[in-house]
């Protein structure tokens, strides 16, 4: 057990209330808003294949839980909880994205895959998702 001072003791005392006061105040830190959101392209080019953006279908969904209940672990990445989308070449295969902005910048997770046949996820940041805008109010 350690010993203290009186004067010791006393200063612990007021820095744990102090401490007290600011949560109860709400005065510690506060969480970080985001002001911008990732600007979603129509189309773009990645590995000298063009991709066009697709609207979000049943499809997509049911592509997916099957994908999420063959890999359970996936499921809990946080980095699937941003702004989904998706995206498709020519020969039918489907890139699905998950975007978020982060600073000055974006980040994002891919699933790509065509019929049954999935791709390992893959993580990145900025292109194809390099442009932000100012969220509207």
């Amino acid at each position: 057990m350690i010993q203290l001072t009186g004067r010791q003791a006393t200063i612990v005392r007021l820095a744990c209330f102090g401490l007290a006061c600011l949560a109860i105040l709400g005065c510690g830190p506060r969480p970080v808003t985001q002001m911008h959101e990732v600007v979603l392209p129509d189309s773009f080019e990645a590995d000298g294949t063009s991709w066009t953006r697709q609207p979000w279908s049943d499809k997509h969904d049911k592509s997916l839980d099957s994908f999420f209940k063959k890999q359970m672990y996936l499921a809990e990445n946080p980095a699937f909880q941003g702004e989904r989308v998706c995206y498709e070449d020519n020969s039918g295969t489907h890139r699905c994205y998950w975007v978020t902005a982060v600073g000055d910048s974006s980040r994002w997770i891919l699933l790509e895959f065509h019929g049954k046949n999935f791709h390992p996820a893959v993580e990145g940041q900025g292109a194809p998702f390099d442009q932000l805008q100012r969220k509207a109010p």
